[in-house]
């Protein structure tokens, strides 16, 4: 990424603009490929060539206005995760935000999907996406606070692995997901899909007690 320091209000907003205008094509539906320069600076409303005052290449526009689309939406789950106390709230709440916000937003799909390094997602922008983990970070920092609930309701031991309540609870979101993104009609309600989910993160927590 070309220098961003000490940029003016204009040059901001003229970059927010063009994150802006990456998230709309992707929830319109096209294709994170094929998106071109010009797509971006035209949904904008601004030259092409502004977009290289501040990018070196396309992959590095859509890698990070999906970052900054990202952030926004953990912003926002996290203090939805601050204002509750009960571990299980925690996670229901989560539940219930990623259905309003990734179900429907194709952006957060291709989100999901550079995450994993899908195949779908072409290598140039999975390497811009992952140059940094600021994407990352707003969700690591909800796991965090649920960590905490957990402790404190002593659902999970503070002196055992951290990593491995984080992989717990990632891999439940990520079933959720999973479960959301199904294209055949869905035959559990989502409310029992939740539960189900919720039950298996507590049953997967007491195995490993057990084995500890």
């Amino acid at each position: 990424m070309k220098k961003q320091k000490n940029l003016s209000q204009s040059s901001r907003d003229k970059i927010e603009k063009m994150y802006q205008a990456v998230i709309l094509l992707l929830d319109e539906g096209k294709d994170i490929n094929s998106i071109k320069v010009s797509d971006i600076t035209e949904r904008a409303g601004i030259g092409k060539g502004t977009a290289y005052e501040y990018f070196e290449s396309k992959e590095e526009i859509i890698a990070n206005a999906m970052k900054y689309n990202m952030k926004k939406q953990t912003d926002s789950l996290y203090q939805l995760n601050e204002e509750i106390e009960l571990f299980r709230e925690k996670i229901m709440k989560t539940f219930s935000w990623i259905e309003s916000n990734l179900k429907y937003r194709d952006s957060g799909i291709q989100f999901f999907k550079a995450s994993v390094f899908s195949r779908d997602v072409s290598s140039p922008i999975i390497k811009a996406f992952h140059k940094n983990e600021d994407a990352a970070c707003g969700l690591h920092m909800v796991i965090n606070l649920q960590i905490e609930a957990a402790i404190r309701e002593e659902i999970w031991d503070e002196n055992r692995s951290q990593s491995l309540i984080e992989l717990i609870l990632i891999s439940a979101y990520v079933e959720y997901f999973l479960y959301l993104s199904l294209e055949q009609e869905q035959r559990v309600e989502k409310e029992a899909m939740k539960e189900f989910i919720y039950q298996g993160i507590l049953k997967r927590l007491s195995i490993q007690e057990e084995s500890d």
